[in-house]
């Protein structure tokens, strides 16, 4: 127990660096070995992500992830994108 906690130390020690934002579970396939299609939801708003990336700029992060299953299916990836850029 006691080398979790030291774990859990070092780890809010390091800096941040990176941001990885879960943003959509749609996707345009329907692939009969995959049901995660079915789900067909976004990850969190736009507005979410927006503070996010703010945030993560702020404590010093220089490389957003975006993740999910087909990104582009979200209107807002592209912006995302482009303002991520900044970090």
């Amino acid at each position: 127990m006691k080398d979790i906690r030291a774990l859990h130390q070092l780890a809010l020690e390091r800096p941040l660096t990176d941001l990885c934002i879960f943003l959509t579970s749609y996707c345009n396939l329907a692939c009969k070995m995959c049901s995660y299609w079915k789900e067909r939801e976004h990850g969190v708003s736009y507005d979410m992500v927006l503070s996010l990336l703010g945030e993560a700029r702020s404590l010093g992060a220089t490389r957003f992830h975006p993740f999910g299953t087909e990104i582009f299916t979200r209107e807002e990836t592209c912006i995302t994108l482009y303002l991520s850029a900044e970090l």
